[in-house]
């Protein structure tokens, strides 16, 4: 991967999205090799295309590599070669293993654990968390699109590095009202694929570092 265009994110979950795609396809093969035809195409509507692999150029690379072709709105591959996707699968995922450490919400969680104490630290990634679950379960109820910090910090106290972490998440906080409003697409849309990334990345990043931290 060339990360010198995309942000580290950026290339991050359209990592993960091409394992996830490519993993269908091993999935879905049969003991000959075919696979059905549910799992061998990609809409280009869908999120993951708009703003996963058209903002990393070199997925689309990728694709084409595997043998994806555009046909009618959508990117499809014919008979695929199940064998060269389980290579394709191994080699991604020790890419996604180079990436965890380095993610925008893996180093904001880690300076919240750094300086913080550990309860505060762990009641904050779970309201987090709690947020994030809500919007994906309801997008469409904007209620869930804000966060009141002065609640936040109720529960959590005020937190060195918590306004970073809330802003890797996709909130964009307000100083006049103390409020994070969820950032939407240039449509008005929540973006539920990169909620979502998040926050999986969130909850990793969490257990990754909270068990370091347990062996200091």
């Amino acid at each position: 991967w060339d990360t010198s265009q995309p942000s580290i994110e950026r290339v991050y979950f359209a990592t993960i999205e091409l394992k996830k795609l490519f993993s269908n396809v091993v999935a879905a093969a049969d003991e000959e090799g075919k696979v059905a035809k549910d799992f061998l195409s990609l809409s280009m509507d869908s999120l993951v295309y708009r703003y996963r692999f058209k903002s990393v150029p070199a997925s689309i690379e990728i694709l084409k590599e595997m043998g994806y072709k555009q046909i009618r709105g959508y990117w499809r591959v014919e008979a695929p070669d199940v064998e060269l996707f389980v290579a394709a699968v191994k080699d991604l995922n020790v890419e996604i293993a180079k990436f965890r450490g380095v993610t925008p919400i893996f180093k904001a969680t880690s300076k919240i654990v750094r300086a913080n104490p550990i309860e505060g630290s762990r009641t904050m990634v779970s309201v987090l968390l709690g947020c994030l679950d809500r919007i994906i379960s309801e997008p469409e109820n904007v209620k869930y699109h804000k966060l009141k910090l002065s609640v936040l910090f109720r529960k959590t106290g005020i937190l060195d590095g918590s306004r970073v972490l809330i802003g890797r998440l996709g909130f964009k906080i307000e100083d006049l009202t103390e409020t994070a409003h969820l950032k939407l697409t240039k449509s008005g849309e929540v973006d539920l694929n990169l909620l979502q990334l998040r926050r999986d990345d969130l909850s990793y990043c969490w257990t990754a570092i909270a068990a370091r931290k347990s062996q200091t």
